[in-house]
This record gives structure tokens, sequence and C-alpha cells, in this order.
């Protein structure tokens, strides 16, 4: 990734590169602290980091390429479906994407309230 700086603000340039990660947004619709440390935990014993925005309940989560998204998606979407966050999708690397789609092949759960906007490319 390149970067800019101007007048003291940070601005996306472009991907140089990419390692294989691939990056989604998770919003807490149940903002209890059980369901933040639930999806935290969730997170990390998937071996995934994240970071939070402003507001505590919104947070951007790096799925390294070693991960098997296609596994994590499956608790997110069951997530998804009590209710507790809404996802989205923001760049899912073409690995990540090839387990998603091999999970839906084997399975009739519909994806209600994932948004996907962007597929990668690139391994890398």
């Amino acid at each position: 990734m390149t970067r800019e700086v101007w007048a003291a603000s940070w601005f996306f340039d472009g991907i140089v590169s990419h390692a294989g990660s691939s990056t989604i947004r998770v919003i807490l619709r149940d903002k209890s602290p059980e369901t933040r440390e639930r999806v935290l935990a969730i997170s990390a014993d998937a071996g995934c980091t994240w970071e939070f925005s402003t507001p505590d309940f919104h947070f951007a989560v790096d799925v390294p390429k070693s991960v098997n998204y296609g596994s994590l998606r499956v608790i997110l979407l069951q997530l998804i479906s009590d209710g507790a966050i809404e996802v989205e999708e923001a760049f899912i690397a073409e690995h990540h994407g090839r387990q998603i789609d091999s999970w839906h092949r084997a399975s009739s759960t519909p994806v209600a309230r994932v948004v996907r906007v962007n597929r990668g490319r690139r391994d890398g």
C-alpha cells in the first residue's frame, strides 16, 4: 500500500502488493460487553487481529492468509443470524474466496446480511 500525507491527514493511494490477507468489518448490533468479548475471542482464536474505529462497536478484522476463512465465516454467519453482528467483507483475497465458494457448494445456509465489497485477484 502506498500513502500520501496532506495537511496532517492520511489518504489511501493504492495497493502495491497484496500479502494474501482479507479484511472484514464487523458492527456489533448487540453492544453488550459479552457479545463484544465473544466476537473478539472468536477472531483471536482464528488467528486474526482487529482495529476499532472511534465507536467501540465497529471494527476492522484482518484475516491472515493462514486462516481458513470458510470456517470462520460459518461462525460469523451464525452470529449474524442471531442478530448479534453485521459483517461487511471489505476485501476477500482470492484463496479465502475459494474457501467460501467451496463451503457454499456443500451447504444450503443463506448468506443474509453479509456484504461483499471487493474480491481479491492475487494471493500474494
